[in-house]
């Protein structure tokens, strides 16, 4: 993240912040797409000075909300907020 550059994410087609990665990414989507072939991804989003106690605590979380409109994203099979997947292997003292 020491050489993401958030000035440059409208300026390509992957709206990339990591301005080495535009083209390791077009060669090899490139390579893919002549191949006609397709390819997964993995996305992270980021969320910033987000107010403490946005949601409610049962209903109406507001992980619950971003999970929902992500999973309606077509193809989308896996959401993960904080410590995600790698939970179901901890003990709970493990994740306090």
């Amino acid at each position: 993240r020491s050489r993401w550059d958030w000035k440059i994410v409208d300026q390509n087609p992957f709206f990339s912040p990591d301005l080495q990665m535009i083209s390791v990414w077009e060669d090899y989507l490139d390579k893919i797409r002549k191949e006609k072939s397709s390819v997964g991804a993995i996305i992270e989003i980021v969320a910033e000075n987000v107010p403490a106690g946005l949601g409610a605590p049962i209903y109406g979380k507001l992980d619950q909300d971003i999970a929902a409109l992500i999973m309606s994203i077509n193809a989308v099979k896996g959401v993960e907020i904080g410590e995600g997947f790698s939970v179901a292997s901890m003990t709970g003292t493990e994740t306090s």
